[in-house]
């Protein structure tokens, strides 16, 4: 398969006010960097598959690389909250 541009993992939502606008993180989430998450059936990507929190404040992110492979990440709440809160406004 040919190389493409990576694919990030990241964190969009639409407006309240008008959800036709659609925002987005400044910087991605979750970047293709590992060799099983650059290459595979689709190489240079990463996609969420759901999450969950653990003790209240960790979150489990899992998550495909590469068409490949399922994998798990994990982030403290407070953390990628104020992670995804850097983004707010760009569109």
């Amino acid at each position: 398969m040919p190389d493409r541009p990576p694919t990030p993992l990241e964190r969009r939502d639409h407006e309240q006010e008008d959800p036709t606008r659609l925002c987005r993180t400044a910087i991605p989430i979750l970047a293709p960097r590992e060799y099983y998450e650059r290459v595979g059936d689709v190489n240079n990507v990463v996609f969420s598959c759901g999450a969950i929190m653990e003790d209240g404040e960790t979150v489990k992110i899992y998550y495909g690389a590469a068409d490949t492979a399922i994998c798990l990440g994990t982030a403290q709440l407070g953390e990628l909250m104020q992670f995804c809160s850097i983004g707010e406004g760009n569109h």
